[in-house]
């Protein structure tokens, strides 16, 4: 399948469809030992009747249901704070056509929606012939072929994972004033962005290379946030860079109007990300089902 791109990080595959564990595409949604910089708090501080037990929730609540239009058709709709992607599955005797659209709120980035639209087409490219990945300014759509199942398994699939989904998710409000977290990673890399409306967007960057563990954090303030205020942060990340750019560790922060990167580099004989992935997969979790950074 493609990479998959971490949205609500616990849901780590979107496998309604039946397929074999690795013969099927999915956008699917899509965290050092522990430093006083690095750790997440850390960052915080600086169908019919066949979907009665997975119907939507009143309101926005992010929620996942599913619809068995015919004996050669099946739909899903997984709503997500941040994204809902519209899955459809059409069974063409021996092959099954499948086709994800996933359309972004306002409050995820540009910058992140084309990121994970540009690795979906690298991995379809590389590793799928029978799929397609095509990107408008706020959607995505993948489009592939693969080998058939039957509508009855399909419809359990989906059912049971419609049900794990929303007996972990269904109370998540999924209103666009809500913080909202994304998070991909690798053995060796990893990227969270968490964007708080009318506040800030953060992007935090980890790489571990050759023995250096490299992080980069990018905050952009909102408008609405005073230049005092964005000027305090500034200050105090730079006397953070300061105290911390000692025995073999350098951090460096850079200002500019509401833009304020740190980078952090740091020797280290173990990989730092075996460690602090699942923190902030827990932290990320906990930003989506809260709402709140």
């Amino acid at each position: 399948m493609l990479k998959k791109v971490l949205l609500l990080s616990t849901v780590t595959a979107l496998m309604f469809w039946g397929c074999g564990s690795e013969n099927t595409t999915s956008p699917v949604l899509e965290n050092q030992p522990k430093s006083n910089q690095s750790d997440p708090d850390s960052l915080k501080n600086n169908a019919n009747d066949k979907k009665d037990s997975t119907k939507n929730s009143t309101g926005n609540n992010v929620a996942c249901t599913y619809d068995v239009l015919s004996d050669t058709s099946i739909v899903s709709v997984l709503k997500q704070v941040g994204v809902t992607t519209k899955v459809t599955v059409t069974i063409k005797g021996a092959v099954q056509e499948i086709e994800y659209y996933s359309t972004y709120v306002d409050t995820v980035s540009s910058a992140y929606i084309q990121s994970v639209c540009e690795e979906n087409k690298e991995t379809a490219a590389a590793e799928h012939r029978n799929a397609t990945v095509t990107c408008d300014e706020r959607t995505m759509t993948i489009k592939e072929t693969v080998p058939s199942v039957s509508i009855e398994f399909l419809e359990q699939n989906a059912k049971s994972e419609c049900e794990k989904f929303n007996g972990k998710f269904a109370n998540s409000d999924a209103t666009p004033d809500r913080a909202n977290c994304t998070l991909r990673s690798t053995e060796t890399a990893l990227k969270m962005e968490i964007s708080v409306p009318d506040s800030m967007n953060l992007v935090y960057d980890a790489q571990y290379k050759d023995g250096v563990f490299t992080t980069t954090s990018e905050v952009t303030f909102a408008q609405n946030v005073s230049k005092s205020d964005v000027q305090d942060f500034c200050d105090q990340a730079k006397v953070n860079s300061i105290e911390y750019s000692t025995n073999g560790e350098t951090r460096q922060t850079t200002c500019k109007d509401r833009h304020i990167v740190t980078v952090e580099t740091k020797k280290s004989s173990v990989n730092p990300l075996e460690e602090l992935t699942p923190q902030f997969e827990s932290f990320c979790n906990k930003v989506v089902e809260t709402g709140t950074y």
